[in-house]
Order: structure tokens, then sequence, then C-alpha cells
């Protein structure tokens, strides 16, 4: 079993939006891409970068972000990008979990970075927050991915209030 732990901190419990849906309808339809989807080339992303953009998503989410998108890469990685106004926030969740973030205002390169850990990129966007309370409050969000059949997933989450502390938690079993 791996499990990989990030401090969260969130005033706001799990709220599905219409956005958020498609958001996850979208990710989570990356697992159903075939061998070779790209012109021959890529492959699917596994189930663990599902779940580690899943959580990148949700802290765009908790930042302020406005709208978020993920795009598959042809090695199997996951573009999250999130957009604010004039901001676009972009983490490439590489397979080998190693990242790469970056931030755009009018189209302009504010701040790239390559070969961030999870712990380095959660900052970042901690960091760029939009709202004006940067603290996410206290509460804990609980992430389990299912796998059904061969190719989909479900991602099922319960919000826990906790004490002054808190942090989200991915435990992922194959």
């Amino acid at each position: 079993m791996n499990m990989i732990s990030t401090g969260v901190k969130s005033r706001q419990l799990l709220s599905v939006t219409s956005e958020t849906s498609a958001f996850l309808r979208s990710l989570f339809g990356l697992l159903n891409l075939p061998n070779g989807w790209y012109f021959g080339k890529g492959r699917a992303p596994g189930i663990q970068q599902v779940v580690i953009a899943a959580l990148i998503g949700d802290l765009m989410r908790l930042a302020g972000v406005e709208k978020r998108e993920v795009f598959p890469c042809e090695d199997g990685g996951i573009l999250v990008s999130g957009y604010h106004k004039e901001d676009t926030i972009e983490v490439f969740c590489a397979p080998n979990n190693i990242f790469r973030f970056s931030l755009e205002r009018n189209d302009e390169d504010i701040e790239y970075l390559e070969g961030l850990t999870l712990s380095a990129v959660t900052d970042k966007i901690r960091r760029y927050s939009w709202r004006k309370d940067k603290s996410y409050g206290s509460s804990t969000l609980n992430t389990t991915v299912e796998k059904k059949g061969d190719t989909k997933a479900s991602l099922s989450r319960t919000p826990q209030t906790m004490g002054s502390r808190s942090s989200v938690h991915l435990v992922l079993s194959g």
C-alpha cells in the first residue's frame, strides 16, 4: 500500500459543483484511454496519477480557481490546469511522481519550476492562492479510489471535521 500525505487545511467541506463533477468525469475518463491514443503512441495514466491529479485539482479549487481542466500526456502523465481571471496555473503530474509547476498571468510566465515533489507543488499552489483566507481552515478530506472492472474507477470523498491541524491523505492500493 502506498500512502501520500500532504498538509492541506480547509475550511470548505467538499461541495460537488457542476464544475467539480465535470472535472472529475474528465479526469477519471483518462483511465479509459487505449494504448496508442496519440497517433499510435501514448498510454493511459495509471490510477495513482489520476488520484494525485484529483488532489492537485482539489487544491486548486481550494485556492480559488474558477475552472479546472485535465489533459493526458503521451507518457501517461496528466496536466492539471486551473484558471482564475487572467491567471493560469498548471501542474504536470509525471508517472514517476515528479512535478512541473507553472503560473502565467495574461500569457506571460510568472513562475516555472521543474523537478518538484508533491509537497513543493502544494506549497506553490497555496502561495498563489486567490482566496483572502489562505489558511484553508481546519478540516480533513479523505479520498478513496476504488477500481471497478478493468479500466474504470470511482472517487469517493468523505470530509471529516478535525481539530486545529488537518491533512489530505491518499491511500493507494494496487
